[in-house]
């Protein structure tokens, strides 16, 4: 997966950040993805990600593939 659109590039003090991907998983399925991250007073961070393929299956792959991470 590649970033897209300039995203890679976290603004300096930022407290979130939107980074977008794209990339082909396994079997040639084109994947689209949306990951936001945020970081609270305490300094913990939140993630939120969106996954997006036309099959259902990479996406939850994906998904998992990050929560074991």
């Amino acid at each position: 997966m590649q970033p897209c659109e300039g995203t890679d590039v976290v603004p300096p003090n930022s407290r979130s950040h939107t980074v977008l991907m794209a990339g082909t998983f396994v079997g040639y399925k084109q994947v689209l993805v949306r990951l936001n991250f945020g970081i609270d007073g305490s300094n913990n961070v939140a993630m939120k990600l969106c996954v997006r393929s036309e099959d259902e299956d990479v996406s939850d792959a994906i998904h998992q593939i990050i929560q074991d991470a």
